[in-house]
């Protein structure tokens, strides 16, 4: 496929974007949707410069919210992209301890065009840390949010500090839009820009979506395989430990995660969440920990504890295969502990051409580092997901090696589009992922499948492949993906299906008790109302009727049904126990002290945990009938 083609195709997406703010009010947003490698800089810049042309972009300034390791690729194809043009834009890059001042100067220029790019970092320090809005007084042309799909989570700062940017326009850019949950991504995105829409809305009017294969781009083959490895007996000691320290955590979360008071819901969910991750780094490197303690202890022999540090089951492998393949390898894990471990490791075996690229890294020093790489000095490439897997080209490499696999289907695919570029000559593609059987590695794969399924179906219906209609068939995650959230296993293939079944149970069981909690509620209430007619001729306020003549009855939340259910349950139980002449504080004491006792003792003889029973559990903690 030559280059005059894909750009006719890069064309027709200019060319629906600029119909569609064409047709818009002042206030629009949309989001385009390209696969990775598909030229969404060109297509940005040349819509921008469009929208100039025609008018439909006044003087004020244009925001580019970027990655900090694409920050110089997207300003050298501003100066291609308006080479021609007889306005030649102003150019800030909003980053460094300086940028205020250099802020205030640029705002004076008379340039028609001026671009500012930052990244949503900087921006985000700036609002929430120094307590200052820079960009709070500017009323923006066009704004454009790069990876937008990164800042998808209302609960964080960045998408707060962005929510505060004024624009006319607003474009989001990302090959993966849905990450998480496919709606409720895709409406969270909609309120960074200020709207509040239904996903049927934003997948009709909001979304440009393409395929390579729509765009007639030469997609190139992958070879996708996995590598298993084992853990030695000191490996499999840690992890053990771990899993019955999550598995602790969340029998709690389990017990609190209908309790009314929400401070106590929050934190049995936040110390499960951290446990969870623990245990992800405890599969990807079980020594990172003791590690990077020892490294912040002696910052200076940092080198040296990295080369001096344990080899785990995934760093033999990786060792072995960097040892033995002549190909430029990429290897991508989630943590800069575990690349600069195997930095120092291959450059102990010999391998000189070997090189990281990682957050803590200068925009200097990652230059530095793609220089070296396009000079063919770097044949072995070390990134994390976050710095490394977003924006840059690295068309050179034909192999990488995926260290942990993500929960995130996307954060993987994103950092093995880094190869499968529009410059590739490489006539395949190879993907290892490296896993360890029997640990929270093997619940990615089911987790993927379902929000790859749901990002397909929605990309679908905006490609106009299928209607509006099928979106209806797509329900939030069920069962499967709550299981994948357990973790509290050691056995993965075993124990799948029951786990997920028993889930499904018990979801239909909690809508069952809603039901019964609201119905038991309008009965009661019912019964008031009786009461106070036949009471002294006393006047009774009624609820307003509708047209049909009927009672509109007061509707209840989901959350208040279940709290009314819960506090039923506890007053049975406390009745119970008061019939029984049980002490309720001796015996919650006596709970938590052979709770303890046990947990001490597994400690102490290094035991691993029982075989986990969800139906046990929440027959204990009065979940189940």
């Amino acid at each position: 496929m030559d280059f005059t083609e894909i750009s006719k195709k890069q064309g027709e997406i200019i060319d629906e974007l600029f119909q569609k703010f064409l047709n818009s009010s002042d206030n629009y947003m949309c989001l385009l949707s390209l696969a990775v490698g598909s030229g969404k800089t060109i297509i940005t810049l040349k819509l921008i410069l469009r929208l100039f042309e025609s008018g439909l972009l006044l003087s004020n300034p244009i925001a580019f919210f970027l990655p900090l390791s694409i920050v110089d690729q997207w300003i050298s194809e501003t100066a291609k992209v308006f080479k021609e043009d007889k306005e030649k834009p102003e150019i800030l890059f909003y980053h460094g301890s300086k940028r205020l001042e250099s802020l205030s100067a640029f705002l004076s220029t008379s340039s028609k065009l001026k671009f500012i790019f930052t990244t949503k970092e900087t921006y985000e320090y700036d609002v929430f840390r120094k307590k200052s809005n820079p960009f709070g007084k500017i009323r923006f042309s066009f704004m454009v949010v790069d990876e937008i799909h990164q800042v998808r989570n209302p609960k964080t700062n960045t998408f707060q500090a962005l929510q505060t940017v004024h624009a006319k326009y607003k474009l989001g850019l990302s090959a993966t839009l849905a990450v998480s949950d496919a709606s409720k991504d895709l409406q969270n995105i909609a309120g960074l820009f200020g709207f509040t829409l239904t996903l049927k809305n934003i997948v009709q009017s909001h979304i440009v979506s393409r395929t390579k294969t729509d765009m007639q781009i030469r997609e190139i083959p992958r070879q996708k395989n996995v590598i298993f490895c084992s853990f030695d007996g000191k490996e499999r000691e840690l992890y053990l430990q771990s899993l019955a320290d999550m598995e602790q955590k969340y029998l709690i979360y389990l017990q609190t995660r209908e309790h009314w008071n929400f401070v106590v819901r929050d934190l049995a969910e936040k110390a499960y969440k951290v446990s969870l991750s623990t245990l992800v780094k405890m599969s990807s490197y079980p020594y990172l920990q003791s590690v990077k303690e020892a490294v912040e202890k002696q910052p200076d022999f940092a080198e040296q504890i990295y080369r001096d540090a344990p080899e785990s089951a995934k760093m033999k492998k990786v060792l072995e295969v960097c040892a033995t393949d002549p190909r430029k390898i990429l290897i991508f894990s989630s943590f800069s502990t575990v690349i600069k471990v195997l930095k120092e490791k291959l450059i102990s075996k010999g391998r000189e051409d070997v090189d990281i690229i990682c957050g803590e890294m200068t925009q200097k020093k990652r230059a530095a580092v793609l220089n070296k790489v396009s000079s063919g000095q770097v044949n072995i490439l070390l990134l994390t997901k976050g710095a490394g897997g977003v924006g840059l080209n690295l068309a050179e490499f034909t192999c990488s090696i995926i260290y942990d696999p993500s929960f995130h289907p996307s954060e993987d695919e994103q950092a093995i589009g880094r190869m499968d570029r529009l410059t590739s000559t490489a006539e395949k593609i190879y993907i290892s992922q490296l896993k360890i059987p029997g640990t929270i590695d093997m619940m990615t794969y089911s987790v993927h499948v379902q929000k790859e399924e749901q990002s397909r179906l929605i990309l679908d219906v905006a490609n106009k492949k299928k209607t509006e209609s099928d979106l209806d068939e797509m329900g939030e995650f069920s069962g499967t993906y709550k299981a994948c959230n357990l973790s509290s296993f050691i056995f993965f293939d075993s124990q799948w299906t029951t786990i997920c079944s028993t889930f499904d149970k018990e979801a239909k069981r909690r809508k069952e008790m809603n039901k019964f909690a609201l119905e038991h509620y309008e009965k009661q209430k019912q019964e008031k109302e009786e009461e106070d007619d036949d009471d002294g001729g006393k006047k009774v306020k009624r609820p307003k009727k509708g047209k049909t003549g009927q009672k509109k009855p007061k509707k209840i939340s989901s959350k208040r049904s279940e709290q009314i259910a819960y506090e039923n349950l506890i007053a049975m139980k406390r009745k119970k126990d008061e019939e029984r002449g049980i002490n309720p504080i001796k015996k919650r004491k006596l709970e938590l002290a052979t709770k303890i006792t046990l947990v001490a003792k597994r400690k102490e003889t290094k035991e691993a945990p029982p075989p986990f029973s969800l139906s046990l559990t929440m027959k204990k903690f009065g979940l189940c009938r």
